[in-house]
């Protein structure tokens, strides 16, 4: 997924719940993320030195410099940061942008 800033986002839910989260800056802009963990996240990828702060309950803050990438986890966690196609969903396609239901 690309974001607003400039942000590549790569991510994993199981059973409702956000399993960790990759982003790689192209601007070299801070970024700012919510994660939807049950709990704390914490670093598990990235340069030394680099620092994840708390900007309100559940979001937060990472300075990022232009091609810096972090893997954020919750806290605890040890997560398998595997990146996997979702299976298709015939009724959701939408190849040409046209409604599926369209002749």
């Amino acid at each position: 997924l690309r974001t607003e800033g400039a942000f590549l986002v790569s991510a994993r839910r199981s059973a409702g719940q956000t399993a960790w989260v990759r982003i790689k800056s192209l601007a070299g802009e801070p970024c700012r993320i919510q994660p939807g963990f049950a709990g704390p996240a914490r670093i598990i990828g990235g340069d030394p030195g680099m620092s994840l702060r708390v900007a309100s309950q559940g979001i937060y803050e990472i300075d990022l410099k232009r091609g810096q990438e972090v893997i954020l986890a919750p806290e605890g966690s040890a997560p398998r940061c595997l990146i996997e196609p979702l299976p298709a969903q015939a009724d959701r396609l939408n190849t040409f942008g046209l409604p599926t239901s369209h002749p």
